[in-house]
């Protein structure tokens, strides 16, 4: 099952504010068809982002939520041009976002699959290099595997 579409994979993204970064992400889901109500799920994300900011270091964030708005378990990639301030409290800021989004019903064990899996391929630089500087091919295949492994 792949979880990334070519399109949901966005570089250079303008935006100011982790609340715009994560609109932009949710609106290109819902745009390819894999979410069907952007602003619900937009709330539900930051919802999830009051209860503890996703930034994992090294200018990444993962922002994610389980809704019923989710047709299909999937992701979002965004490059920003800028990096902003993804946690209040510590001032850190992210420049590399993957939004995951699942589906409320689905087993947690789904859910959770999916964010450690992402997050222990980012511990390593190598990995990371390739959402810094890869082509949207290259992020496209490398998210794609680590889903599958």
């Amino acid at each position: 099952m792949y979880l990334i579409d070519k399109d949901c994979i966005i570089f250079d993204i303008k935006d100011n504010t982790k609340e715009e970064v994560i609109q932009t992400l949710v609106c290109k889901l819902e745009k390819v068809g894999n979410i069907d109500n952007a602003s619900q799920f937009y709330q539900d994300v930051l919802k999830r982002e009051k209860i503890s900011a996703t930034v994992i270091g090294d200018e990444m964030g993962l922002p994610h939520g389980r809704s019923q708005c989710v047709k299909r378990p999937c992701l979002c990639f965004g490059r920003l041009h800028k990096p902003v301030i993804w946690d209040e409290k510590t001032h850190e800021e992210v420049r590399y976002v993957i939004l995951i989004a699942a589906v409320k019903q689905s087993a947690n064990d789904i859910y959770m699959k999916m964010i450690s899996s992402l997050a222990r391929k980012l511990m390593h630089d190598e990995y990371r290099m390739i959402l810094t500087n890869g082509t949207k091919e290259d992020v496209y295949r490398f998210l794609n595997e680590t889903m599958q492994s």
